[in-house]
């Protein structure tokens, strides 16, 4: 059995990595009709890999209630990840593709820190996520 070592561990954490939620509720027209979920898939991936990151679809991620929801984990040796909900018009798309093109690692935008939430086990990032709140 292989084990990765200190320095592939912080290789693997070093660029951004972001799931976008496309399960029971999230991406589907039956729930966000006139909503287009491929090209919001697309604008978040185009914007992860701009930055040396990717993006992948993940089934349900059990907050229903969020929809569409995106997970976000910055760049650097932090696994802590930032849960995005309403991820549904124009403005907060191109807010998260900017700030997921910068790696994430500065102050999430308004738009986006507004919908940052806990997913009940693991806590958002709150230095990233809610420092984009203050003024």
């Amino acid at each position: 059995m292989t084990t990765r070592s200190g320095a592939a561990r912080r290789e693997r954490w070093s660029n951004v990595r972001v799931q976008v939620c496309d399960g029971c509720c999230c991406g589907t027209a039956r729930k966000h009709p006139g909503v287009d979920h491929a090209a919001i898939r697309e604008r978040i991936d185009a914007a992860a890999v701009s930055a040396g990151g990717r993006s992948r679809v993940v089934g349900c991620v059990g907050a229903c209630e969020r929809s569409n929801v995106v997970i976000v984990r910055p760049a650097g040796i932090s696994p802590d990840r930032v849960w995005v909900g309403g991820v549904l018009d124009d403005e907060i798309v191109d807010q998260l593709c900017d700030w997921i093109a910068a790696d994430a690692v500065t102050p999430a935008p308004a738009a986006v820190a507004a919908r940052v939430f806990s997913n009940g086990s693991t806590p958002p990032s709150v230095s990233v996520a809610l420092s984009g709140l203050r003024s």
